[in-house]
């Protein structure tokens, strides 16, 4: 981020997101900004909620209409320090001052910079419940807070599925293409059950995958055409899932 010379990485797991940030040395504090109320891509947020559970955990949700009539996102965030202020925008209400609700609520996370320490940030969802997102953002626990870790082992299971298909050639450019576009067949649909399986059905009620992985984003608009056949030889047990998931819905 130039404007305040700031590093941002980021990675995940397949529940979890992680950030580390790297602020400057001359700022004496370090803000993280937590925006329910985006307009994105015509979606519109319609009710928003942010609770501090803890002194670095925090839950809440995003509920939208636009691409889908209803769109409910629970969200759950802890952070590597302590929060040591915390403010809220737009909020229509506030409660003990560390819950706050509104149409486009906005909340800012504030830590001291003493030390210049990175600040690092884990990330998860759910569309089930804020329970569901502290489930899913329990599974990154194993790696502690140890970004390079988390990275490296996720670097690793890409490398070990986009090698199922080995390319020999000597012109180094069509073999970028080549893997580039392998991981962009990979990146939908994706998973939307969580951990435990649950996830919300098309009638907004909460179920839970039993047996299989729930997947959303299912395109089948010209995908029949080659998408689908290649993950059906290459990836057949996500396959399984994905015709499941169909046939659930």
């Amino acid at each position: 981020l130039l404007d305040d010379n700031i590093d941002v990485e980021l990675t995940t797991s397949q529940f979890v997101g992680m950030h580390r940030y790297q602020f400057d040395k001359s700022s004496d504090k370090q803000n993280v900004v937590l925006n329910l109320g985006f307009n994105i891509n015509r979606d519109r947020p319609v009710e928003t909620y942010i609770t501090q559970r803890s002194k670095d955990l925090i839950t809440g949700y995003r509920f939208s209409n636009g691409w889908a009539n209803v769109h409910k996102v629970f969200f759950a965030m802890k952070f590597s320090r302590p929060v040591e202020n915390m403010e809220f925008f737009n909020a229509d209400q506030i409660e003990n001052n560390n819950s706050a609700s509104g149409k486009k609520l906005a909340s800012v996370f504030s830590f001291s910079n003493i030390m210049n320490e990175p600040l690092l940030v884990k990330v998860a969802i759910s569309s089930a419940s804020e329970e569901g997102a502290l489930s899913n953002l329990a599974t990154a626990d194993p790696y502690g807070w140890d970004f390079d870790h988390l990275h490296l082992s996720t670097q690793e299971k890409w490398n070990t599925e986009l090698s199922k298909i080995r390319v020999i050639s000597k012109n180094d450019q069509k073999k970028r293409t080549f893997y580039t576009s392998l991981y962009h067949c990979y990146i939908a649909p994706f998973r939307f059950s969580d951990v435990d399986g649950g996830f919300k059905n098309y009638l907004h009620e909460n179920e839970k995958a039993v047996g299989y992985s729930h997947y959303t984003v299912l395109s089948l608009w010209d995908t029949f055409r080659a998408l689908k056949p290649l993950l059906a030889i290459m990836q057949p047990e996500l396959y399984e899932n994905i015709v499941q998931s169909m046939i659930t819905q």
